[in-house]
Parts: structure tokens; sequence; C-alpha cells
């Protein structure tokens, strides 16, 4: 995924994209949203293929849900949120999250 130049909605897509650590491919899927509002909702299908929170790489595909809001002044983003199933993809990759 290329990042742009900094302005715009795109920005916010492009960033969420970029918390990609340890993957080798990345399939973002806009699920609502155009990236011309102030939130999106989006689908990510990663292969863990570098260190991810700590856990070596296994190869495996996984696939979590997001949503990124921005707060936009003169056409670059000044605030920006953000939530991922980061849980679901720890368990897709095999981690005991039972403490």
């Amino acid at each position: 995924m290329e990042m742009t130049d900094g302005r715009g909605p795109d920005r916010c897509i492009d960033a969420s994209g970029c918390e990609a650590h340890g993957t080798g491919s990345l399939d973002f899927r806009l699920e609502q949203g155009e990236g011309g509002g102030d939130a999106i909702a989006y689908t990510v299908t990663r292969t863990h293929k570098g260190d991810f929170q700590g856990i070596a790489p296994t190869g495996r595909t996984t696939e979590a849900r997001g949503v990124q809001i921005a707060r936009f002044e003169d056409g670059r983003i000044a605030e920006r949120w953000g939530s991922s199933d980061e849980l679901g993809i720890l368990r897709q990759l095999g981690v005991d999250s039972t403490g």
C-alpha cells in the first residue's frame, strides 16, 4: 500500500494499513465509508511474516475488522482514533489469550 502525501481522508486509510507490522502481504477492504468522510470501517487480511507484538513469524494468514475516525484541518489529519480486533489476530496466530 502506498502512502499518500498526507492530505485528506485517504491518508486515514493509508495510516491504518501501516499498522500491519510483521506482515508480508496486506489486503485492505473498505467495508463502509468511501474515505470521503470522517470514519471508515474495514477488513484487513495479512500474512504474518515478521515479528508482531513479540510473536515470531508463523506464516499464518489473519483477518481482522477495524474502524478509523479522523478529524481534519485544512485537508490534513489533525487527530485520528482507531480500533481493530487485535485479540482476534492473536488468536488466529495461535496465542493462548486465557492468561
